[in-house]
């Protein structure tokens, strides 16, 4: 259920508070201008997207904004991406998304990466480039794959510690 009325109130809240916070401005205001941009996108409503667009890439470049930070993640790229996608505008999007996949690559962020990697082998199913989607589609596979074995290593260790170390309750008679 998507209650996009709920999300923009909740957006232009926190950029009330932001605008607020002077301090904590900087790096609020430009998240939660690309969130409202991806809200407006999912309504259909990209014209009213572009402004915050180019306001948030405004502040992005100005104060050299990470993509993420304690206050979140800064998808610039992929809402452009899916804005010049609502527009019509296949090659910027097109251009959008690697660079979106490029930058989520170079600083780690596996499950970003897995959903650029999707929108990717999407776009270009759409765009009937069957070959190029299908190597995306391989590479999201893959790194599924990884990411699963990763998280069942994880859960191995976090069990063998368990038993090594268990809790004072579990030692107690009588409890689970």
């Amino acid at each position: 259920v998507h209650n996009y009325p709920a999300a923009l109130h909740a957006i232009d809240r926190a950029l009330a508070a932001a605008a607020r916070d002077t301090a904590n401005d900087a790096a609020l205001k430009p998240i939660a201008l690309v969130l409202k941009s991806a809200v407006l996108l999912a309504q259909r409503r990209p014209r009213e997207a572009g402004p915050l667009l180019r306001t948030a890439q405004h502040l992005a470049d100005s104060l050299q904004l990470p993509f993420s930070s304690g206050n979140g993640t800064l998808e610039l790229e992929a809402t452009w991406a899916r804005y010049y996608e609502a527009l019509g505008d296949s090659a910027r999007a097109e251009s959008y998304w690697l660079a979106a996949s490029r930058t989520v690559r170079r600083v780690g962020f596996a499950s970003e990466r897995l959903a650029y990697l999707h929108e990717l082998a999407r776009f270009y199913q759409q765009h009937r480039r069957p070959a190029v989607a299908a190597t995306y589609a391989l590479a999201a596979l893959g790194l599924a794959d990884t990411l699963r074995a990763a998280e069942g290593a994880l859960n191995v260790t976090r069990y063998e510690t368990d038993q090594a170390h268990p809790t004072p309750q579990a030692r107690l008679p009588g409890l689970p």
